[in-house]
């Protein structure tokens, strides 16, 4: 199994209604880190977003 992110979690907390963190990309390694601060807008970084 290859992995194109990793998920950096700063917070986390009420069973992921609080999610804090960045998104980073293995694929692309200086690309600069994509912060998110809601479990939305992480799936919206991971699911709309190339690698």
């Amino acid at each position: 199994m290859r992995f194109s992110r990793i998920i950096r979690t700063a917070k986390f907390a009420d069973e992921g209604k609080t999610w804090e963190g960045e998104v980073v990309s293995v694929v692309y390694p200086n690309a600069a880190p994509r912060p998110f601060s809601s479990r939305d807008e992480l799936l919206t970084i991971v699911e709309g977003a190339p690698a």
